[in-house]
C-alpha cells in the first residue's frame, strides 16, 4: 500500500474522492487544454506534497525506544511518578525549557499553525500554539521530561 502511514487527511487532499486535484501550469486555466494532457504529473504531485509538509517537519527522526520501560525497577518507576506529582502540586517549572519568562524568543513566542480545511484547503484557523491549553500539556511534558532526567535512564534511550 502506497499510503500505508499516511494521514488519511493528507491521502484525502492528494488523492481525494473526488478526483484529484489539478495542478495546472502558469497561464493554464483549463479552458482549451485537453483533458489527456499531463498537467499534473507524478514528479508534479509528490514535490508539491513535499513542499505543503516541509513545513510540519521541525527536526530529524527520533528512534523510537526498543523496551517498555525505560526504569530498572518497579521501584525506580513508582518513585519517578512520585517525583512528577510532587512536581506538578508544587507547580515547580523546570529551566531550560522555553516555559519560564525570558527563556522564550519573538519566534517562540508567536508560534502559531495555520489548519487548513474545507474542500481544497480553502478554508483555514489559526491556532496558537502559546494558547493556555498547549501550555498546560507542554508544561507537563517537561515537568515529567525533567524528573525522568534524574533517573539512569541512558540505555533505554
Amino acid at each position: 500500500d502506497d499510503c500505508e502511514g499516511v494521514h488519511p487527511d493528507t491521502i484525502e487532499r492528494y488523492h481525494g474522492t473526488h478526483g484529484r486535484e489539478q495542478t495546472r501550469c502558469h497561464g493554464q486555466t483549463g479552458a482549451g487544454h485537453p483533458d489527456d494532457e499531463d498537467t499534473n504529473s507524478g514528479d508534479q504531485l509528490i514535490s508539491q506534497i513535499e513542499e505543503d509538509q516541509e513545513q510540519n517537519v521541525r527536526h530529524a527522526a527520533v528512534e523510537v525506544p526498543g523496551k517498555k520501560s525505560p526504569f530498572v525497577t518497579q521501584d525506580d518507576e513508582n518513585l519517578f511518578f512520585s517525583t512528577v506529582e510532587q512536581i506538578v502540586v508544587e507547580g515547580i517549572i523546570p529551566e531550560g525549557y522555553s516555559l519560564l519568562p525570558g527563556e522564550q524568543d519573538d519566534e517562540d513566542a508567536a508560534m502559531i499553525e495555520v489548519l487548513q480545511f474545507g474542500r481544497c484547503g480553502t478554508k483555514s484557523i489559526v491556532v496558537s500554539l502559546s494558547d493556555s491549553v498547549w501550555e498546560a500539556r507542554a508544561t507537563l511534558w517537561c515537568q515529567g521530561l525533567s524528573a525522568l532526567s534524574l533517573f539512569e535512564t541512558e540505555r533505554y534511550f
